[in-house]
C-alpha cells in the first residue's frame, strides 16, 4: 500500500514537469531493455544509438546483463525498482535521514532523481515521529594527526532497556576518522572496559592518545590494567575534556543510541546487544559531513560499486557454494588475487632499491683550469690580446654549459626517483587498506 501510495504521488509530480522533461525524469523498464539491445546486438536508430553510447556501458554477471551510467560507474535503476532500491538505501542507514540516505543512493545506484529521496522520506512512517539530531556543534579542534592518534571513549547508559546482564555501552571513536567502535558491557568496573579495549587494540591496533569523559583518574586505572596484560603498551593518558568536546561526544552518543532505539523498533527485540555490532556497521557506513566520506572509507579504502552490485545479484540467484559462481565471476577473483599478491611481493623489494638508489645520486666533480691572467707588466700584441680573450670566454662557455647539463641531470634523475617513490608508496597504502579491511571483517564477524 505505502509503495502504491509512493508511485501515485510520484506520477502526479513527473505529470507536472515540462513535457521535454518528463521523459527525461527516469528510465522504465521498456528504455533499460532498449540500452541493452543498442549495447549488446547495435540495434536501434541513429539518435537512440549516440545517448546510449554516450552515456551507459554493459556489464556481464554470469548471464545477467547490467547497465551502468557512465558517468557515476553505477549500475542504473528503472523506474519500477526505484521504490525498493531507496528503501534498501533508507534501511542501510538505519532512517538517519535524506541526507544520509540520498548520499548512500548516490554511492551504490544511479539515475535516482533526488526528488524521489525526499519524497521517500516523507513517507515513511518510521522517521515521522522520530527525534531529530543535534546540530553538529562548532567546537574548537582536538589535535590528531592519523588513524589510531586519539581514542575517544565513554559511556552510554542503557539500564533504561535493560538486555538481560547488559546496562551499559561502551562507545570508541577515532577522532580522526570518525570511527567508531561499541562494546555492551554488564557494568563501568576498570576490568571489563580494559578486556574490550585489549580485544580491540589486538584486532586494530592500540592508540598513541585515549581520552574518556570519565576523567584523568578512570583513564589512568584503565591503561594500568591494560599494562597487566600488555607489558610494554605505551599510551597517554589524553586531557580532561572541556565543555564543548564533552558536547561534541555527547552529540555522538545520542546518535548511536537514537540509531540503536531504531534497530529495536523494526525488530520488536528489546536485545539491543545483537544489534549493536550492525547499528555501528550502519554508522561507519554513513557519510560524515567533516570528512566528507565514510569512517570506513577513511580506515580501509573506497569500496567498488560495480563488487557490491555483483554479490547482490549472486545472492538473488541463490548462489551459495563457491563451486556454483560463474565462470566471468571467478576469472575477476583471480585477477583481484594475483593483482593484490604483485602488491604485496614486490613493494617491500622496491622501496629498499628505491632507498639505497638514493643515497647513489651521481656527484660530478669538474676540474675545468682556467688559464692564469699575464701581468699588465709584459706587453702583448694586440693578436695575443684577443686570442687569449676568446679562449676566456670559451672555456667560460664550456663551464655553464657542463654545469647546466649536471643540473639538469641531477633533476630528471631527481623527478625519477619522485615518481617511483610515488608509485610505490601507492601500492603500499594499497597493501595497508587491504589488510585492514581483513581486520575489520574479522573483528566484525567476532562481536
Amino acid at each position: 500500500m505505502a509503495m502504491e501510495h509512493y508511485y501515485k504521488l510520484l506520477d502526479d509530480h513527473i505529470q507536472s514537469l515540462n513535457s521535454k522533461f518528463r521523459e527525461k525524469f527516469s528510465i522504465k523498464q521498456s528504455l533499460y531493455d532498449d540500452i541493452i539491445l543498442v549495447l549488446r546486438d547495435g540495434w536501434g536508430d541513429s539518435q537512440l544509438k549516440f545517448w546510449v553510447h554516450k552515456n551507459f556501458k554493459l556489464a556481464k554477471n554470469g548471464d545477467q546483463d547490467l547497465v551502468y551510467e557512465i558517468k557515476s560507474n553505477c549500475p542504473i535503476v528503472t523506474y519500477e525498482n526505484m521504490y525498493m532500491k531507496i528503501k534498501e538505501c533508507h534501511e542501510r542507514v538505519t532512517h538517519q535521514g535524506r541526507d544520509q540516505t540520498w548520499l548512500q543512493v548516490k554511492a551504490r545506484y544511479s539515475w535516482i532523481p533526488i526528488y524521489c529521496v525526499k519524497l521517500f522520506i516523507s513517507q515513511c512512517s518510521e522517521c515521522f515521529n522520530k527525534k531529530s539530531f543535534l546540530n553538529p556543534i562548532a567546537v574548537k579542534p582536538v589535535v590528531s594527526m592519523g588513524y589510531l592518534t586519539r581514542l575517544q571513549m565513554d559511556f552510554i547508559d542503557m539500564r533504561n532497556v535493560q538486555d538481560e546482564k547488559y546496562k551499559w555501552i561502551l562507545h570508541i571513536m577515532d577522532h580522526f576518522t570518525k570511527f567508531s567502535w561499541a562494546y555492551s558491557l554488564k557494568s563501568k568496573e576498570v576490568k571489563s572496559v580494559a578486556d574490550k579495549l585489549l580485544q580491540q587494540f589486538y584486532s586494530f591496533g592500540a592508540p598513541r592518545i585515549l581520552q574518556s569523559d570519565n576523567g584523568k583518574e578512570f583513564v589512568a586505572k584503565v591503561i594500568k590494567e591494560l599494562k597487566t596484560s600488555w607489558i610494554d603498551l605505551t599510551i597517554i593518558n589524553g586531557r580532561s575534556q572541556n565543555s564543548q568536546t564533552h558536547a561534541f561526544v555527547e552529540h555522538n552518543n545520542q546518535i548511536l543510541k537514537l540509531t540503536l532505539y531504531k534497530w529495536i523498533q523494526l525488530n520488536n527485540c528489546k536485545n539491543w546487544s545483537k544489534g549493536l555490532a550492525q547499528v555501528v556497521y550502519s554508522i561507519n557506513s554513513s557519510s560524515t559531513q567533516s570528512i566528507k566520506i565514510t569512517p570506513y572509507e577513511k580506515v580501509f579504502g573506497p569500496k567498488s560499486s560495480y563488487d557490491i552490485d555483483m554479490w547482490q545479484v549472486l545472492s538473488t540467484q541463490d548462489v551459495v557454494n563457491e563451486e556454483d559462481l560463474p565462470q566471468d565471476v571467478i576469472d575477476k577473483l583471480k585477477e583481484y588475487e594475483n593483482q593484490t599478491n604483485v602488491v604485496e611481493t614486490t613493494t617491500p623489494l622496491n622501496i629498499k632499491n628505491s632507498l639505497t638508489s638514493l643515497s647513489l645520486v651521481p656527484q660530478i666533480s669538474l676540474d675545468l683550469t682556467l688559464p692564469t691572467v699575464l701581468s699588465s707588466k709584459i706587453h702583448m700584441s694586440h693578436q695575443m690580446k684577443n686570442k687569449q680573450r676568446s679562449e676566456l670566454l670559451a672555456n667560460e662557455q664550456i663551464e655553464s654549459n657542463d654545469t647546466e647539463k649536471e643540473s639538469n641531470s641531477r633533476k630528471a634523475y631527481s623527478m625519477c626517483n619522485n615518481q617511483r617513490l610515488r608509485s610505490e608508496t601507492e601500492a603500499m597504502d594499497m597493501t595497508i587498506t587491504f589488510k585492514r579491511r581483513k581486520l575489520f571483517h574479522d573483528a566484525l564477524h567476532q562481536y
